[in-house]
């Protein structure tokens, strides 16, 4: 059976379309983890600022 290079490009369109969704997930996890650090720091700061306060009065 012999191969046509429409086959091969065929092929190719499966492993863009693999890369892609690699892509999207590493992207949706990196952007999650980000978002749960800037979380984490506005509770410190939020914390901070309250024990500040009730320090202060």
């Amino acid at each position: 059976m012999r191969f046509s290079r429409f086959d091969d490009i065929d092929e190719w369109e499966d492993e863009d379309k693999a890369a892609q969704i690699k892509h999207a997930k590493k992207a949706k996890n990196s952007s999650r983890t980000r978002r749960r650090i800037d979380e984490y720091h506005e509770q410190k700061q939020l914390a901070s600022y309250l024990t500040d306060f009730s320090s202060f009065s």
